[in-house]
């Protein structure tokens, strides 16, 4: 692996990674794996909860414990409303955007530009990249693509 690449492997303490999360809790496991990973590597974490994810209590957990995961995973405490989430792009306070699951519900309201959570509210000039983690494949249709 090549440790100068983020992208391949390497360090990543330069990198501010803002990690929008979406209500497809089955999801969860696999994507904290994925995040303890960035964390192990130096990444620095904002995390944006859409509100099914910060209240929605499911038979994969408790939001409770959602919280308490993601506040391990973050020194900050997650960023819940439109409001707080709105200085994130204009003021390049993270690099790249991530956001995971990306359902097909997600996508839509990406595509359309409907902002009803703190999640949809990160705006442009900056973050210059979003990362979408599909909860299913199925879910980006050309359409759905063709409009973000």
């Amino acid at each position: 692996m090549n440790d100068q690449c983020p992208l391949l492997g390497g360090q990543m303490e330069s990198i501010r990674i803002g990690v929008g999360m979406t209500g497809s809790f089955c999801t969860f496991g696999a994507i904290f794996e994925a995040l303890e990973d960035l964390k192990h590597r130096g990444a620095e974490m904002t995390f944006v909860l859409s509100y099914h994810t910060q209240r929605l209590e499911s038979r994969f957990g408790k939001p409770q414990n959602t919280l308490e995961r993601i506040r391990e995973l973050s020194c900050a405490e997650p960023i819940l409303t439109v409001p707080d989430a709105e200085p994130l792009g204009p003021k390049s306070l993270i690099d790249v955007f991530f956001i995971a699951p990306c359902t097909g519900n997600t996508l839509a309201k990406l595509a359309m530009g409907i902002t009803d959570t703190a999640v949809f509210r990160i705006n442009t000039p900056n973050p210059k990249t979003f990362i979408l983690f599909p909860q299913d494949f199925l879910a980006f249709t050309l359409t759905g693509l063709d409009r973000l």
